[in-house]
Formats: C-alpha cells, sequence, structure tokens
C-alpha cells in the first residue's frame, strides 16, 4: 500500500509525501502510468525503477523527474518498504514548461550539493509554509536545478551544508525581496558573513548561477511583473523569449537608434528611410538588448514565443 499526504500547495505546484504504512503488506503493481510532471526526492529507503528495459537503482538522497503518459514500474526488496519521497506536483502548464522537453525519458538528476540544498529549501517550505515564500523565484530555481544540477565534485559535510545553506538563504531572500536596491558582491558577501570569493563560489555551488545572475532574474521578474501585458516591443522590455525547445533570452532594454542600422546591407549605402521607419514605427528604436536565462542551441527556423 502507498500513502499519499499532501504537504503544501501553491499556484503552481503541490508538495506530496509518499510512503508505505508498517502494518499494510505492499504489492508493487505490474505497470503504472504517470499523470502529473513530477520532481521526486527520496528521502529514506530505496527501490528500483524500471522503463521499459531500463531499471534504475534509487536511494536516499537521489532524486529523478516523472513526465505525464510515461509507464513505469516500482520494485522493492520485501512486503514492508521503508522508503519516503517528496514529490514536487506541478500544474500542467507549469509542468509542460520546464519538463515538456524530455517527455519519454526516465531522468534521473545527479546527487549533488545543488540537489541537496534544494531538498533543504523545499522541507522548510513544508515546515514554515508560506512565510517569506517567493512563488515565482522558487520555481525559478527549480528550473535552474533541471537545467544544470551537477554542481561540483567535492560533496560538503552535512552540518557545512547547513551552514551554507542558511547563509544563502538569508542573502537569496534579501535579493528576491530587495532586488531594485543596488546590491554589490561585497555587500552580498558580507550580509552572508563570508568573503567574496568564498561567496561567490558557495553561491555559484548551491544556485547554479552567479550571485549577480540571481540578482538579475530577479529583478527581470520584477520588471516584469510591473509592465503592462503584451506584444509590442516597448511591453516585452524585461520579460522573456523562448527560442526553440529550450533557449531562453530576457529582454533587458530597448536599443536606441544610430546610423550603423540605416547602412544597405549589400551596397553599405545609407538609406534615411530607415531611420524614418523606426522613428515612425518604433519611436526611434532599433531593437533590444537581452540576456541568455537558459543557454542551448539556437537551430534555423526555431520557434520564437514571448514567456508572460
Amino acid at each position: 500500500m502507498i500513502r499519499a499526504r499532501a504537504q503544501f500547495q501553491c499556484d503552481t505546484f503541490s508538495i506530496v509525501r509518499f510512503d508505505h504504512p508498517l502494518d499494510v503488506p505492499h504489492t508493487d503493481p505490474s505497470e503504472e502510468l504517470n499523470e502529473n510532471y513530477s520532481l521526486i526526492f527520496v528521502q529514506q529507503g530505496g527501490f528500483t525503477l524500471s522503463h521499459h528495459r531500463e531499471e534504475m537503482q534509487f536511494a536516499a538522497g537521489d532524486l529523478f523527474v516523472l513526465t505525464p503518459g510515461l509507464p513505469h514500474r516500482y520494485s522493492h526488496a520485501n512486503a514492508h518498504p521503508d522508503d519516503v519521497c517528496l514529490s514536487l506536483i506541478f500544474e500542467p502548464e507549469t509542468g509542460e514548461e520546464m519538463f515538456g522537453v524530455n517527455r519519454n525519458i526516465l531522468r534521473r538528476l545527479p546527487k549533488s550539493n545543488r540537489s541537496r540544498y534544494m531538498h533543504s529549501r523545499i522541507c522548510n517550505l513544508i515546515n514554515c509554509g508560506r512565510r517569506g515564500f517567493a512563488e515565482d523565484a522558487f520555481v525559478d530555481c527549480i528550473r535552474m536545478l533541471l537545467t544544470n544540477s551537477a554542481g561540483s565534485e567535492h560533496t560538503y559535510k552535512l552540518n557545512q551544508l547547513h551552514w551554507y545553506a542558511g547563509r544563502i538563504d538569508l542573502v537569496r531572500e534579501l535579493m528576491e525581496t530587495h532586488s531594485a536596491e543596488p546590491h554589490s558582491l561585497a555587500s552580498l558577501a558580507r550580509a552572508a558573513g563570508m568573503s567574496r570569493l568564498h561567496f561567490a563560489h558557495v553561491f555559484r555551488e548551491l544556485m547554479g548561477v552567479s550571485a549577480y545572475s540571481y540578482l538579475l532574474r530577479r529583478r527581470l521578474d520584477l520588471a516584469g511583473k510591473l509592465l503592462k501585458s503584451g506584444a509590442s516591443v516597448t511591453e516585452a522590455c524585461f520579460k522573456r523569449l523562448r527560442v526553440g525547445n529550450k533557449v531562453v533570452i530576457a529582454v533587458t532594454d530597448r536599443d536606441p537608434r544610430c546610423k550603423m542600422i540605416t547602412l544597405d546591407r549589400d551596397t553599405a549605402q545609407p538609406n534615411p528611410e530607415v531611420m524614418r521607419g523606426l522613428a515612425r514605427d518604433h519611436e526611434g528604436k532599433a531593437g533590444v538588448y537581452a540576456a541568455v536565462v537558459v543557454e542551448g542551441t539556437i537551430r534555423p527556423n526555431d520557434k520564437i514565443t514571448l514567456q508572460e
């Protein structure tokens, strides 16, 4: 028997704890079909997970992804399993955006300082509820974990990880709640009680991006919330564009017109009509500046979509 108990819920995901009642024998189904987009952390115990001819062994500290329609089978060594899992179950729209590219494979994420830090944040969320919870930032951190989950080969000791997690939590929450303030690496490191070099290394190790990149993401999120939705260039500033299946770029500013754009690309001769057109139709702007949020390969004919 499998017991499921809800631990937390917000607009984009819920957290469910799965375990087995000790007094009820368990029989593994011959096959199960997943219904949701899920990121699953194994907290204790272990099991074998099969997908077609592929088999993976999971134990405490491991994590993996399941997507809708994925056939799989759990196998336990005895009739009274002791494994416990925390599952982040995402709403369909959020799950499609985060996991949709690799829907037909059983994906295992490497165990790392980064994944252990995310697990600690999930446990804190369960224990503390919505106090200080920034949903968009939390989901973005999960997105970063899925994109780059490896980290370094050096695994922190448990007490070391707990201390680092507390320091990074403090600074991360500072950037999430006061993203418009003029933070610097020195001021953030000072808030964490660490040297600049040490802070920069630990932040990247646990978060997967530099402190500056994370601050930029939070500022872009804030700017996006302040602007009206729409597809014009002006209204799209500070929003995100998805290119193809993976690459995401964040529009950060508009590009002012310059003489270079009036030159014909074949003859290099100036064409004043181009400048007049920009002034008339695009408020004198030639385009936009953007920052890469999710790296990847861009191919000819990739679809470009505006993310809200």
